[in-house]
């Protein structure tokens, strides 16, 4: 008889081979490990960074808000000319005044 018929009974599959860990050195793993290392690192560093800017972010829309609800864009030009403006000289066109003696 062949034992490709339906009357073989033999094993289905051929035995497992048992496999030990085998310890592997070289650059690529060198390179493997330290790709490994910054990827975990880098993953880490956004999970924090991430919020962090979106909380920066509704701070700055919430100070810019603000800044529009109180009247701070009002007179743009203003205080610029008051800066500029030497209130510390005397007015050339205005008579000086002295104190009788």
């Amino acid at each position: 008889m062949s034992e490709t018929g339906a009357d073989y009974d033999g094993p289905l599959y051929a035995p497992a081979k048992k496999v030990f860990p085998q310890s592997v050195k070289g650059t690529f793993r060198r390179i493997k490990w330290a790709l490994l290392v910054f990827c975990l690192c880098a993953m880490n560093i956004l999970a924090i960074l991430l919020p962090v800017a979106i909380g920066l972010g509704v701070c700055g829309l919430l100070a810019c808000l603000w800044a529009m609800r109180t009247g701070q864009f009002d007179d743009l030009e203003g205080a610029g000319w008051r800066a500029i403006a030497d209130d510390d000289l005397p007015d050339p066109l205005e008579p000086e005044t002295k104190p009788p003696s």
